[in-house]
């Protein structure tokens, strides 16, 4: 059944849609409306062709099933079987990012498999390598390991509520995580767990080697009530404070800000250019970002294009050494420094202070007079 859905601005900007074919572009847009709340959708090109492309005899089933080659190879959508029938399905990777859903109704589709490692991965895609547990970059390394080498930083996939009080595989509940984070949140929910690092997480693993995590949180102390006063501090405090975010995250966040598609291409620009700008100036990345917001909507006032040319622009002139040829081709408007931008906003700051005081101490001198 078809629904009504939403297409933002973003969609016509993102290169990766830019990339694919009209007609790739045109079913793409189609899957938002026939995926259910999930994401999931039929994925065969006798029911897209009928769904989509009724009225157009000119298109074949055969170019139907090209259009959906081109999806999958852009990762925008990623093809699976599910059920006893191995029925052919698609997975949208970023419907729920982009769709709002009110009142979302339980897919009748099966999920994909979390063992899959294609699955696998295109979660990592989706949240941008990024742990949802501590924050940090999850390593891109080979699985399985040789024997004996640390498996804390490896891919894990952990479910939001947890199984065994009824949470699904379905994407909605699954988030990428570290596996020392996954083993260290044990059986209790990702909001009741924040832990720093990975190491904070893998010390929460290794309180009781004899003995199951869940056990060994629960006996790390006397009557089993250490790990749970240790687990209500984590909560009370600021889910990943802002300072502790991978640059990954605080681009993400920046990005929304701005309005920047959020391509794997331009968050890589930008959580790089925040990185060296924080690297130069000794700034947070939390106080930079805030800045480059306000800085970036002045230039998009006076007419200068935002995109990750402007990024890679502002990289190369905080001068961390990595002089690009987008830079030098791009023109001398764009090539105007975000750092300078930070000074004279700072200058300007201290001057206007400094003339309020002065004022303020020459209002006070003629009173008492």
């Amino acid at each position: 059944m078809a629904r009504i859905r939403t297409v933002k601005p973003e969609f016509w900007e993102d290169e990766a849609i830019g990339l694919i074919s009209f007609g790739a572009r045109l079913l793409f847009l189609a899957c938002f409306n026939f995926a259910d709340d999930e994401g999931l959708m039929r994925w065969t090109p006798d029911y897209l062709k009928a769904s989509v492309f009724m009225y157009d005899k000119e298109v074949t089933t055969e170019q139907v099933e090209t259009f959906m080659g081109e999806l999958a190879s852009a990762g925008l959508v990623i093809p699976y079987k599910g059920g006893k029938s191995q029925q052919r399905l698609g997975w949208i990777l970023n419907f729920l990012k982009h769709q709002r859903i009110n009142r979302p109704q339980p897919s009748k589709l099966p999920p994909p498999g979390l063992q899959q490692q294609a699955i696998r991965q295109a979660y990592r895609h989706r949240d941008h390598d990024i742990c949802h547990l501590c924050h940090k970059l999850i390593e891109d390394l080979p699985t399985p390991l040789n024997y004996g080498e640390d498996d804390s930083l490896v891919l894990s996939l952990d479910h939001i509520l947890v199984q065994s009080r009824g949470g699904s595989d379905y994407p909605s509940n699954i988030k990428s995580a570290h596996l020392a984070c996954n083993k260290g949140k044990g059986t209790r929910d990702s909001e009741s767990f924040t832990p720093k690092s990975v190491d904070d997480a893998r010390l929460v693993v290794n309180t009781s080697v004899n003995h199951s995590v869940n056990k060994g949180m629960n006996d790390s102390s006397p009557e089993g009530k250490g790990r749970e006063v240790e687990g209500k501090g984590m909560e009370g405090e600021v889910k990943a404070p802002p300072e502790n975010f991978h640059p990954l995250q605080h681009a993400a966040r920046l990005a929304e800000m701005i309005g920047l598609p959020q391509t794997t291409t331009n968050m890589r620009t930008v959580s790089e250019a925040i990185r060296s700008e924080a690297q130069f100036t000794g700034r947070t990345m939390e106080a930079i970002c805030e800045t480059l917001a306000a800085k970036i909507r002045d230039d998009r006032d006076e007419g200068i294009p935002i995109d990750k040319f402007y990024f890679e622009d502002a990289k190369w002139r905080n001068g961390n050494g990595k002089q690009s040829s987008a830079a030098q081709a791009r023109p001398g408007i764009i090539k105007q420094n975000i750092l300078d931008g930070i000074t004279a906003d700072a200058r300007r700051r201290a001057q206007s202070d400094s003339a309020q005081r002065e004022g303020g101490t020459g209002r006070r001198v003629s009173t008492r007079n």
